[in-house]
């Protein structure tokens, strides 16, 4: 058997336990940031959890919000619609009144004068604007 020269085995170990601690120490140190990033990483999905529930309460939120809206929009768009249905009818009343009490002016003046009228004013609104060009 060979001979073992106990300085240089001595040396030998004591290297060997140096890089033994190094390297414990790195695994410790690796631990323990591991710890902290699984610590982080639970966190975070709690956060995550928290930010889709609150996202979902407030697309329930928004749901519901729209639909009281469309509903009050719906109602305002049905009474605007039927007041203006009914002022179109005033009005379509009123030229029909005013169209009888014209046409009455006219047999007046035909019985009177023996003549038919004459419009005072076009009844197209083109012709009316080259009448006034004219003049």
């Amino acid at each position: 058997m060979a001979s073992f020269d106990p300085e240089k085995l001595v040396a030998g170990m004591r290297k060997i336990m140096g890089e033994v601690q190094k390297l414990t120490a790195k695994v410790e140190f690796l631990e323990e940031e591991n710890g902290k990033l699984r610590r982080m990483n639970g966190e975070l999905a709690s956060h995550v959890n928290k930010v889709r529930a609150s996202m979902a309460d407030m697309d329930e939120a928004l749901a519901t919000g729209l639909e009281k809206i469309g509903g009050g929009l719906d109602q305002i768009l049905d009474e605007r619609t039927g007041a203006i249905q009914a002022e179109s009818q005033e009005l379509r009343q009123d030229v029909a009144f005013l169209q009888a009490l014209v046409a009455g002016h006219e047999v007046v003046l035909i019985e009177i004068t023996g003549e038919p009228t004459t419009p005072v004013f076009p009844a197209h609104p083109t012709a009316r604007d080259e009448t006034e060009k004219a003049a």
